[in-house]
């Protein structure tokens, strides 16, 4: 798929974090196989895993920065020319209120000495209005020139990054991500659409990136796990909740290639999915019995999986958080077993997972 330069290819997932770890994987092969291609992480920067973060429009614009530095910088003096003529009339209008209030204050008390300095006070209003009326068009005339010379940026920057958009090979995103208007007014077109974890996807949602007109569109995911999550019942009632790719395999199963091997779990863990929900059809990749057996494996109660019962109840704390003080024990104890078994093990690096069922 990614053999040949200019095959513009487009990877959606429905989060953030899947999406993080396709663009991370994808990067990676890149790099490994010194391929020419450009690849974007569409999404705002602080939403992204910071390893990709140098990938997205925002992390690249800093090339684009680069270019438009002499710009920035009339721009900076421009601004700050506003500040200071803005400050500078705010002072103004601010004494001649201030001088209006001395004369208020002398017209209550209407003696020689006070009338002298009623002429006084008014020609220095006169004087003030006189720098108002001179400065004012100055800081009308000196933002309208900021705003112009924002736009100019604005638009040679918007160009730049349009130039980038088109030069892209790859664009990594979430369903949603690709309707940026960074990527649909680029008039970017697809060759292939990937959509993995399709199977958690509703399918409105998998119509936005089919927007570019793909040649071809693939979709990933497995009908036996999580379906697409939908609060609403009566929307459930209209198979909101049913992907596409659902809808695919109930209309032509031969459109479906299925990958009947796993790589992951120890064979004693995928014996259940396999009997449970796959037909018996799933197959554990050569050598998974030796590459995920640990030593304490051979332990009563650290087998590939057990299941314990443990008599507690649930409790409830602040902001409606519940617990159960005796499976954290339990928990606890089971952590630091494992813990001392791993540390006196084979192994120099132990990885222990707690996931808790409460949200």
């Amino acid at each position: 798929m990614l053999q040949r330069k200019r095959k513009q290819v487009m990877f959606c997932a429905p989060s953030n974090a899947a999406v993080d770890e396709l663009t991370k994987r994808l990067e990676s092969q890149i790099k490994a196989e010194r391929l020419d291609f450009e690849i974007i992480r569409v999404g705002q920067i602080e939403k992204v895993d910071p390893e990709v973060a140098h990938l997205t429009p925002e992390g690249k614009g800093q090339d684009i920065k680069k270019l438009l530095e002499e710009d920035m910088k009339k721009n900076k003096k421009l601004e700050d020319e506003v500040e200071r003529l803005a400050k500078h009339v705010d002072k103004l209008y601010s004494n001649k209120q201030a001088l209006y209030t001395k004369l208020q204050e002398l017209y209550k008390k209407p003696t020689p000495e006070n009338q002298h300095n009623v002429l006084k006070i008014k020609d220095e209003i006169k004087s003030v209005k006189h720098c108002i009326e001179i400065h004012k068009p100055e800081l009308a005339q000196a933002r309208d020139a900021m705003w112009e010379a924002r736009k100019n940026t604005k638009a040679k920057f918007t160009e730049l990054e349009a130039k980038m958009f088109k030069g892209t090979d790859v664009f990594c995103c979430t369903l949603s991500g690709s309707a940026s208007t960074n990527v649909s007014s680029s008039g970017y077109t697809v060759d292939t659409v990937n959509i993995d974890e399709e199977g958690q996807c509703t399918e409105p949602s998998v119509l936005i990136p089919l927007q570019y007109q793909a040649k071809k569109v693939i979709l990933v995911g497995d009908p036996k796990q999580l379906p697409p999550t939908v609060i609403s019942k009566t929307a459930e009632l209209f198979n909101y909740d049913q992907s596409l790719f659902v809808r695919m395999l109930s209309v032509n199963p031969r459109s479906i290639h299925t990958l009947d091997t796993q790589y992951r779990m120890h064979p004693h863990v995928s014996l259940f999915p396999r009997v449970e929900f796959y037909d018996n059809i799933l197959r554990d990749g050569p050598g998974m019995l030796q590459k995920t057996s640990r030593p304490w494996h051979s332990k009563q109660y650290l087998t590939p999986y057990s299941f314990f019962n443990v008599e507690g109840t649930h409790q409830f704390g602040g902001k409606h958080s519940i617990y159960n003080t005796a499976e954290i024990e339990f928990a606890d104890k089971l952590f630091t077993a494992a813990l001392l078994l791993g540390k006196n093990g084979p192994d120099k690096k132990l990885e222990i997972g707690i996931v808790s069922p409460y949200k």
